[in-house]
């Protein structure tokens, strides 16, 4: 958000919310302030009506990505509500270029998932969690890191794929189809939640 007092001169032909969808259609983890009022067919110094910095649109995409994050209230397990959330996260890290490394990089990112996480929580003590506060964080951080890792990995194996996919077929780990999509996620997912639902993250409590 721009301070007041950089607010001078005619108003704008676009708005906060064009600046964020030009960023995001650029790439969350590359776009430029140049970039962003070229597709907004204005002067760089133009953005500054309504934004401060490029960090200052990087938390405005962050916001607006939260909202998207936020799962319609159903009556479903806390199992089944944690796979959904899944999906919508790893639609928005298809979505949205760049999301996952800057959720990696950016360690003052969950600060603006706070409204999600306060949501979210609810719906998964209404689903029937089986523990407190303290484990469902440590459920969530676990589940979220594992999508947002998995999806930064194959980011980077798609874009090499063909390079990598003639290895000796003895190799360990060889790419393969899977490996362009969501890898063993799925597996590692349903891991964590039945070791969660037998009560295995406990032992060491």
């Amino acid at each position: 958000m721009t301070p007041p007092g950089l607010k001078t001169g005619p108003k704008p032909r676009f708005n906060e919310q064009d600046a964020i969808n030009a960023a995001l259609s650029i790439g969350l983890e590359t776009f430029t302030l140049a970039q962003v009022a070229k597709k907004l067919g204005v002067g760089t110094s133009s953005l500054y009506r309504v934004i401060s910095s490029r960090d200052d649109l990087v938390a405005d995409c962050l916001k607006y990505i939260a909202k998207e994050s936020l799962l319609e209230d159903s009556d479903c397990m806390w199992d089944q509500l944690f796979l959904k959330q899944v999906d919508l996260l790893w639609e928005l890290f298809e979505r949205y270029l760049g999301l996952d490394h800057t959720l990696i990089t950016m360690p003052t990112a969950t600060r603006y998932f706070q409204e999600f996480f306060e949501k979210f929580t609810g719906q998964l003590r209404r689903a029937g969690f089986p523990g407190d506060k303290k484990r469902m964080e440590f459920a969530i951080d676990f589940i979220f890191d594992t999508v947002v890792s998995t999806h930064y990995q194959i980011v980077a194996v798609r874009r090499h794929y063909k390079e990598i996919e003639a290895e000796e077929e003895r190799a360990f780990f060889l790419p393969e189809p899977s490996w362009i999509e969501r890898g063993w996620m799925d597996k590692k997912i349903h891991f964590i939640l039945d070791g969660l639902g037998k009560g295995l993250d406990l032992t060491n409590s």
